[in-house]
């Protein structure tokens, strides 16, 4: 699934919301690594399809084919995802010759709709780079090359809202889009509640939640998604908050932690994978 902004400073207080903000323009032309990019493979998975006659659906529940998890790491860049535009795939084969992409997925690019992570830190970007393929049954390893798109924030910049309501249709407005909550469920100990947008929210890098005494409340991310309905398309993102002990928690102060301006860093990936079949 693919995850997917120079410059004014200003002060503004506004029904509440008390923000250092920017005006957000067109991201500059995508950069070139220079090397310092630390790229590793962390995982690869071969899930053959099915004799003929089974299921069509496999009952791994995984799909089949070859994905590869490729981790991305530079100490300088905040990463917010992958720029599947600025992304080209140039090979993905194994040491047979046996091309496991073909043309019509590289040029639809679905090849890069795995999973994506980014760390805490925004240090490092995991993602999945997929093939219908999987390898042939004499092959000892496969090879992956391209050149990978990641978007980073730069110009960081910070807004608040007190008093938001854990409350449905609730909406939060500081930061760079209006967010609005579609659910809420309460616990002795935890508060779940998903906030959706119609917006691109890839400037977010964190939003914080805070307690009357401006403590942050334990948090948690348990699902960013993004969800097509009727036409339209969502950005979801479910969050849990923990306390100490059974407390009813109605209200917070949300703090969203942004960027002004979004890039993108190109870095080419070339790699080897053994595999065992």
């Amino acid at each position: 699934m693919r995850r997917w902004i120079v410059t004014a400073a200003g002060i503004a207080a506004v029904a509440g919301i008390a923000a250092v903000a920017g005006a957000a323009g067109l991201a500059a032309q995508p950069e070139e690594d220079d090397g310092r990019a630390q790229v590793e493979l962390i995982g690869l998975q071969v899930v053959k399809p099915l004799k003929a006659g089974q299921r069509e659906q496999p009952l791994t529940g995984h799909r089949t084919g070859t994905t590869l998890m490729i981790q991305v790491t530079r100490r300088d860049r905040h990463w917010l995802g992958l720029d599947p535009g600025a992304s080209r795939l140039e090979a993905f084969v194994d040491d047979r010759g046996r091309e496991m992409v073909d043309d019509g997925i590289k040029a639809l690019g679905t090849w890069l709709d795995g999973q994506t992570w980014v760390s805490d830190d925004g240090q490092t970007c995991v993602f999945e780079a997929l093939a219908t393929a999987t390898p042939s049954p004499q092959a000892r390893r496969v090879g992956f090359k391209g050149l990978i798109g990641l978007k980073f924030g730069r110009n960081p910049a910070m807004a608040e809202q007190a008093n938001f309501a854990l409350d449905k249709d609730s909406r939060l407005k500081a930061g760079p889009v209006d967010m609005k909550i579609t659910g809420v469920q309460r616990g002795d100990n935890t508060t779940i509640f998903t906030l959706s947008t119609k917006s691109k929210p890839e400037r977010i890098s964190r939003i914080q939640f805070l307690d009357a005494d401006g403590k942050e409340f334990e948090t948690k991310v348990l699902d960013k998604a993004v969800v097509g309905f009727m036409g339209e398309t969502y950005h979801d993102w479910t969050y849990a908050i923990k306390t100490d002990k059974p407390r009813l928690v109605e209200s917070v102060t949300a703090r969203v932690l942004y960027f002004n301006k979004v890039q993108t860093l190109v870095v080419p990936v070339s790699i080897s994978a053994g595999i065992g079949l």
